[in-house]
């Protein structure tokens, strides 16, 4: 279905949908659709940005669920 849309095209809308999942806190889905669109329009360094921001956002969420699991176990021994 997407065959016939040129490579720019698709990476546009891919961009926009990533954006939305973004907004939406859906950063697995935000991260598969800027990397998509990376992929189709490979010298655009505002679609770098984007993944490196997401990929630094779910970093800081992986440690943020840690140390609150971390606090949880240390709190249930008190």
């Amino acid at each position: 279905e997407m065959d016939s849309v040129p490579d720019k095209d698709q990476a546009k809308a891919f961009y926009r949908r990533g954006d939305c999942y973004l907004v939406k806190k859906r950063l697995e889905d935000a991260l598969s659709d800027f990397k998509f669109c990376k992929e189709k329009n490979s010298n655009d360094t505002l679609i770098t940005g984007k993944i490196q921001y997401i990929e630094n956002l779910m970093e800081m969420e992986k440690e943020k669920r840690k140390q609150n699991i971390a606090k949880f176990f240390s709190d249930s021994r008190s």
